[in-house]
Formats: structure tokens, sequence, C-alpha cells
């Protein structure tokens, strides 16, 4: 009597095969979401970062009383005590 309840208690094999499809299908749908998330905010942050390095030139501009349009290096906007503290990348 026994056997036979330990045996209705397990999970079948249809069972944990019908778990394992639904899990399939919610991966499928989540990872190209995430992977479309994540490259959305890469690409926020290459704008953002390319906004600061022309705000720090055109404060560069002001400060040396250069045209804006005028060339800079970026050895003159980066530095601790100069306009952006770290060199930006993408």
């Amino acid at each position: 009597m026994k056997r036979n309840n330990m045996r209705n208690r397990a999970f079948t094999l249809v069972e944990i095969m019908i778990v394992v499809l639904i899990i399939g299908i919610l991966m499928a749908i989540a990872v190209p979401n995430f992977v479309k998330a994540r490259e959305s905010s890469r690409k926020n942050s290459c704008i953002a970062n390319l906004k600061q390095i022309d705000s720090a030139k055109e404060q560069w501009a002001m400060d040396n009383k250069k045209d804006a349009g005028a060339s800079v290096a970026m050895t003159d906007l980066v530095g601790a005590t100069l306009y952006l503290k770290a060199n930006p990348s993408c």
C-alpha cells in the first residue's frame, strides 16, 4: 500500500517535459528583449558621452577665447581639474 502512494506522488515524464517546454518558450521570448534593451542602453550611454564631450569642448572654447568649431585635443579636456574627469568611452 505504501509503495503505491509513493508512485502517485512523483511527477511523470510528460509533466516534466511540459514544464521544460514552458520555460523554453518563456526564455525564447525574454532573451531577445533583454538583448535589445542592453543594446539600447549602450546606444543611449554613447549619446550621453558624446554630449558631455561636446559640452566640455564648448566650455574649453569659451575659457580659451576660441571659436566653438575650433579643434581641441582630448588631453586638453580630460583630467582631474579639467572639463572631464575621465575619458568617456562607448
